[in-house]
């Protein structure tokens, strides 16, 4: 199973993601984030450096706002699932 996670790096993402990748190795797990300010990017780049120690994680920086990066990684993967897991405060 190919799963997208958008907000990786966030406390929600990487938990998720977490959580996948050690339930079950069969499922390839892609992470984006576009690694913001909002808070820590210290914090998150340690949550990323623990996701890739998973050989079934891979990781790209991207803001979803950028729409053509956006749908140049969604066609580059044929998802089974996708899970928007993204939050800030505006």
């Amino acid at each position: 199973m190919k799963i997208l996670i958008t907000g990786a790096a966030g406390f929600i993402g990487f938990s998720f993601a977490e959580y996948l990748l050690k339930k079950n190795n069969k499922f390839k797990v892609h992470g984006i984030d576009n690694l913001d300010d909002y808070y820590s990017v210290k914090l998150k780049k340690k949550r990323l450096h623990v996701l890739k120690n998973y050989k079934n994680f891979s990781f790209k920086k991207i803001d979803i706002t950028d729409k053509k990066k956006y749908k140049n990684i969604l066609n580059l993967i044929s998802l089974t699932k996708f899970f928007i897991l993204l939050l800030k405060q505006v």
